[in-house]
């Protein structure tokens, strides 16, 4: 059934959602032919919903298509039925029902969702708690200090939600701050998740707050802020990322050397430089050498340079560090060309 009838009417909405200005209910009506859509079972207006979140996975969240995505799901009398399956329905359609509104940007009603983010079903009360982050501006993090938010948070759980901060990104929707959760968090995991999408969607004042982190008793705090620098080209954290590199273990010190080359200031060469020279790890070494080499013409200099005074032992890194080139980028000429 579902394939029918995205086969009569998926081609229609889409249509509707590529408009460039706001079309009239009357307007809808006549698109989507209105009259002729009398069948009102549960399971035929479900397969609504789910088409309507395929057309949302096609079509990019701004104006107007959100807003006359939003009326024509009103015409369809899709909001009133998502209403009574939050209160009348299985576990399953309430969660697919969340799902849906998180998806298509609508506002379920308070008194509904107040009862469901308690449910027994794991799935379900986390639904209900990422729907009202997103939607609470006044306490969005309320159900998080909840300790059922510290059960277990799968790959699919983090998947769901870093698209869901994509799209309110890509709408231009401003997400709440992360930082307070982070702080309030006794879950490591889902505190590191956090730290990471602060770096992607956070501004810069609640990015530089992740400085903090980098002498966190977690390692997964430290290597979360470390990489959320080199994610977000964070240019700021360069200085404390040097200052405390040696304070690192080798394995904290290889990832803030990527973060400086996805940076990319120029101002890290002689840093680099030391590194290799300093380090006791030929594997933090090597890192440093590949670095160097993709920082910039300075920096390949300085590694064409390092080659040329080399002792036998070192050159056996350097000899790597060509092999890696000429199977990364067979282009790119070796170290000594």
């Amino acid at each position: 059934m579902f394939s029918t009838l995205k086969d009569k009417y998926y081609k229609i909405l889409n249509e509707i959602a590529d408009t460039d200005r706001i079309l009239s209910l009357s307007e809808l009506s006549e698109r989507i032919a209105l009259e002729t859509i009398v069948e009102t079972t549960e399971a035929y207006r479900m397969q609504w919903i789910e088409l309507f979140i395929l057309l949302r996975a096609d079509t990019e969240p701004k104006e107007p298509a959100v807003t006359n995505i939003r009326h024509t799901m009103e015409l369809l009398g899709l909001n009133e039925f998502m209403e009574n399956r939050l209160i009348y329905g299985a576990d399953k359609e309430k969660l697919r029902v969340i799902q849906a509104a998180r998806l298509l940007g609508m506002q379920l009603p308070d008194s509904v969702m107040a009862s469901i983010v308690n449910n027994r079903d794991v799935r379900l009360h986390k639904a209900a708690r990422f729907y009202y982050m997103l939607i609470n501006r006044d306490d969005p993090y309320l159900y998080f200090e909840n300790e059922k938010m510290n059960d277990t948070f799968t790959v699919w759980d983090r998947l769901e939600l870093h698209q869901l901060f994509k799209d309110c990104h890509d709408a231009g929707k401003r997400l709440p701050s992360f930082i307070p959760l982070i702080r309030q968090l006794s879950n490591p995991e889902i505190a590191t998740f956090f730290i990471r999408e602060t770096a992607y969607w956070g501004s810069d004042i609640e990015v530089g707050y992740l400085v903090e982190y980098f002498d966190a008793p977690h390692q997964s705090f430290r290597k979360a802020a470390f990489e959320g620098m080199g994610l977000r080209r964070y240019v700021a954290a360069e200085e404390p990322m040097k200052a405390c590199f040696f304070n690192q273990s080798e394995p904290m010190r290889r990832i803030i050397l990527e973060s400086l080359l996805a940076i990319g200031s120029g101002k890290s060469v002689d840093f680099m430089r030391e590194v290799f020279y300093a380090s006791a790890s030929r594997f933090t070494k090597r890192t440093a050498l590949r670095c160097l080499w993709r920082y910039n013409d300075e920096g390949r200099a300085c590694v064409r340079e390092m080659k040329a005074r080399a002792t036998a032992d070192e050159r056996l890194l350097f000899e790597q560090i060509d092999n890696d080139i000429l199977i990364q980028q067979p282009e790119q000429p070796a170290l000594l060309s």
